[in-house]
């Protein structure tokens, strides 16, 4: 296990509420109007939106208007010319927003009036919290239930939940990401350490991660959010059945080895980068990452051969501490290449 966090301590007043929203959109016309409506009748308000548009052409920036005009607080809209992602949206958003706390907003979710008040006061109260995170709760696209949570629908385990709580967040998120976007808000200190988030990261990833690095993550396990579920999503929460789990076990993997390396390669570069902003126990935890995916990226085709390299991955620990555990030796084992 990791060291706990170096802390990254911010003089904090208990009476400021001030707060900015980056919220992202994508041809959104059904949700967003909700979606803002839901902001803006949170409490504390918000002090300021930030909308950055993909490039839209459906209705989505009409829809967006005229919900804004109907509100009295600040708002920095901007609409890229071609389409550049969600990564590099909600890396320019965040750029533009002004405020001390930093709120991430998806289009197509309903926020729950407590939910600022709510992580305002983690921040309030702990200096060296970074960033924090929420459950949501699962609905669909008409915000009906559908009887579980965010952090249940990704098995957010007691092992990660204890670990967060103890202050290593950074050994849970160097295994997955546990930091749903539209649930997060961090400190404004974190976007000198995180930006520019490169290639291969999604935003949330990436900010969890970073931050957990540096500082001090947290997550309050209740729904703040209402999150939906519909065929427009770009990445879901619903809960796989065996059967889903063992068709991603057998599919091809292509090139996520390659892709995980990638991504594991600009982590350590960014956070060698920081300097003694970053323990060296997290440097060492990456390059460890990075031998264990080259080891399965060097697995070979007859999977009778892979049985020995990855079960002396499991018996040194690689998929407990750098992995899923199980779920990537199976996947290891029974892929197609």
């Amino acid at each position: 296990m990791c060291a706990p966090a170096r802390s990254v301590v911010v003089e904090a007043d208990s009476s400021d509420t001030r707060y900015s929203v980056a919220l992202c959109t994508y041809q959104g016309e059904h949700f967003v109007a909700d979606q803002l409506r839901s902001i803006f009748d949170a409490r504390p308000a918000c002090t300021e939106l930030v909308l950055v548009d993909d490039a839209s052409s459906d209705g989505t920036m009409g829809v967006a208007d005229h919900a804004l005009e109907a509100w009295s607080g600040q708002a920095v809209v901007e609409v890229n010319p071609i389409n550049r992602g969600s990564r590099n949206s909600f890396e320019r958003a965040l750029r533009l927003t002004s405020q001390p706390i930093i709120f991430l907003a998806d289009q197509d979710d309903r926020w729950h009036p407590e939910k600022p008040a709510r992580m305002l006061a983690q921040f309030a109260a702990r200096p060296d919290l970074l960033l924090l995170h929420s459950d949501a709760r699962i609905v669909d696209a008409a915000l009906q239930p559908l009887g579980y949570t965010l952090l249940r629908a990704i098995e957010f385990t007691a092992e990660e939940r204890a670990a967060i709580r103890h202050g290593d967040a950074f050994g849970a998120f160097v295994r997955r990401n546990l930091a749903t976007g539209a649930t997060i808000a961090m400190r404004r200190e974190l976007l000198e350490m995180a930006l520019p988030i490169p290639a291969g990261w999604v935003h949330d990833e990436w900010l969890a991660t970073i931050a957990s690095a540096v500082g001090r993550v947290d997550f309050l396990d209740e729904p703040l959010i209402d999150y939906r579920q519909h065929v427009g999503n770009q990445i879901g929460a619903r809960k796989l059945s065996l059967g889903g789990k063992l068709g991603r076990a057998f599919d091809k993997q292509g090139d996520f080895y390659e892709r995980q390396l990638l991504r594991n390669t600009a982590l350590l570069d960014r956070l060698t980068a920081l300097g003694p902003r970053v323990a060296p126990d997290r440097l060492v935890t990456v390059r460890d990452k990075l031998a264990h995916l080259r080891a399965r990226a060097a697995l070979p085709k007859n999977r009778v051969a892979r049985l020995r390299p990855i079960i002396g991955q499991w018996m040194s620990g690689g998929y407990r501490r750098y992995s899923t555990g199980m779920k990537s030796l199976v996947r290891d084992l029974f892929h197609r290449v």
